[in-house]
């Protein structure tokens, strides 16, 4: 059989070598779609690494964005309804689904409204104060209200925290980490059933009554004093709730007895930080300076229970009669206080 040479030009065989790279180039497109590479990895705020395509959730608990998402409709904005307009003053959330909303801020004669994520104003009506933790509670009428879970645990020293911010001006959640440096001794001007509160480290200024969470969104504390930013931890809140539904909200046993109290510390020559129950005050012809309490006084027990710095100081209170152990100028003494 005889042999056909084929012979191509040189402009040919240019022609030939561009169109085999196209297609190989095409191939590798149409490849790298079908096949992707994975993601490169990245560290998170916590300093795990995690896929760029994982991050819905970061180990160990929700991303911020989830955490207000689910807790948004929870936390409103308070503000006086006057005729000329709405003026907001601080921030409030809900504790119960039936429209219990609380507030840091003393309960005023001026009208009170919510203003929900949603931009709708409603009426609040002013329902109790409660004079040992200084919280005010609101009622939303006729509203069905998704309300916080209460942490059952106090946040400790080093905690982070999410703030869940209402701006005065802006109906939309923003969110804060806030770091928890500290536990303090409640300042003179606390409400008198508060024995500790949270010192939270922040640049950031909010609104009092900001809500702070722990990583699995359960309410952990709320901003107290928006200026020193201390914040009352859930125990003192769930107080308050208890007596709201026990309708004891203006039981005040410092008043009934005569006396009021301030937490002191001291360092001792052992250089030991003590924490002290100081009488800051007596009043006159009370059930206590009956008694012959005396200001400066360092209560040591209460009906034989040591008074400590975690001691339910508004519990032992309510034994009738109150035997108190005391200090005055390092002779120890024991009072007796019939209300």
């Amino acid at each position: 059989m005889a042999t056909k040479t084929i012979r191509l030009s040189l402009t040919s065989l240019i022609l030939i070598f561009g169109l085999l790279s196209c297609i190989g180039i095409a191939g590798g497109v149409v490849g790298s779609r079908m096949f992707e590479p994975a993601p490169p990895l990245r560290s998170d705020t916590n300093g795990t690494i995690v896929p760029v395509s994982q991050e819905v959730t970061v180990s160990p608990g929700t991303l911020a964005a989830d955490i207000a998402a689910a807790n948004g409709k929870s936390v409103f904005i308070l503000a006086h309804e006057t005729p000329k307009g709405i003026t907001a003053f601080g921030v409030g959330v809900a504790l119960t689904n039936d429209g219990v909303i609380m507030s840091t801020i003393n309960i005023t004669k001026e009208n009170v409204v919510g203003v929900g994520e949603d931009g709708v104003v409603f009426p609040l009506r002013p329902i109790g104060y409660d004079e040992l933790s200084g919280i005010s509670f609101y009622k939303a009428s006729d509203r069905i209200i998704s309300p916080f879970n209460l942490s059952q645990k106090t946040a400790l020293a080093g905690s982070s925290l999410l703030a869940l911010h209402r701006p005065a001006n802006n109906v939309q959640i923003s969110v804060h980490s806030l770091n928890l440096s500290t536990t303090l001794l409640p300042p003179e001007t606390t409400a008198p059933g508060i024995q500790k509160v949270a010192q939270l480290e922040s640049a950031v200024l909010l609104q009092p009554g900001t809500p702070l969470l722990n990583e699995s969104g359960e309410l952990s504390a709320i901003l107290y004093d928006s200026e020193k930013n201390t914040a009352l931890f859930t125990s003192d809140i769930r107080a308050a709730l208890e007596r709201l539904a026990s309708n004891r909200l203006t039981y005040n046993p410092f008043v009934s007895l005569g006396f009021t109290i301030s937490w002191e510390s001291e360092l001792n020559t052992s250089r030991t930080i003590r924490i002290m129950s100081e009488v800051a005050s007596v009043t006159n012809n009370s059930p206590a300076d009956t008694a012959g309490l005396q200001e400066g006084d360092i209560i040591t027990a209460m009906n034989g229970n040591t008074v400590s710095w975690d001691t339910n100081i508004v519990d032992l209170l309510q034994a009738k009669p109150l035997h108190l152990t005391i200090m005055r100028k390092e002779e120890q003494r024991t009072i007796s206080i019939n209300p």
